[in-house]
C-alpha cells in the first residue's frame, strides 16, 4: 500500500566492486502503523507468558541482543583500516557469519522452547498461576 501511494524513495548509491548498487527505502506510515500494532501484542503476549513461567523477561531479549552484536562486530569490520584485504579475501568473514546466523536461529528456538514451557506450580515472583486461580 505504501509504494503504491508514496512509491520509492532514493536513498544512497553505493559503489562496491565496480558495480552500483542502490539502498531504496520503501517502508511509510502505513507498513511502520502495521508493524507496530502487530508486534506489540505479540511482545506483551511473551511477557505474560514468560511470567507465567516464573522466568524473567529479559529473556525474550535474547535474538534482540544477538542481532545487536552481530550488527556492532559487522560495523567494526567495514571500519577497519584494512578494508580492502576483508573484501578481497570474504572467506575469512565467512564463518563468522554462519556463526551469527547459528546463534540467531538458536536464540529464536531458545525463545520459543521458553515460551511453550508450561506455568511454574503455585505462585510466582510475578504473581499466581493462571490455571490454578479459581473464582
Amino acid at each position: 500500500i505504501d509504494r503504491a501511494i508514496y512509491g520509492d524513495d532514493l536513498i544512497e548509491k553505493v559503489i562496491f566492486h565496480e558495480q552500483t548498487y542502490a539502498m531504496i527505502r520503501h517502508n511509510g506510515p502505513v507498513e511502520s502503523t502495521f508493524w507496530l500494532l502487530m508486534v506489540l501484542p505479540f511482545l506483551a503476549a511473551g511477557w505474560r507468558r514468560v511470567h507465567d513461567t516464573g522466568r524473567t523477561v529479559f529473556l525474550l531479549l535474547a535474538p534482540f541482543v544477538v542481532v545487536l552484536g552481530w550488527g556492532i562486530f559487522h560495523v567494526f569490520v567495514m571500519l577497519s583500516q584494512d578494508t580492502q584485504a576483508w573484501a578481497n579475501d570474504g572467506s575469512i568473514m565467512i564463518p563468522f557469519y554462519i556463526a551469527g546466523l547459528l546463534a540467531l536461529l538458536l536464540s529464536i528456538c531458545w525463545v520459543l522452547w521458553l515460551l511453550t514451557r508450561p506455568g511454574q506450580p503455585g505462585t510466582s515472583n510475578y504473581g499466581p498461576n493462571p490455571h490454578e486461580v479459581t473464582t
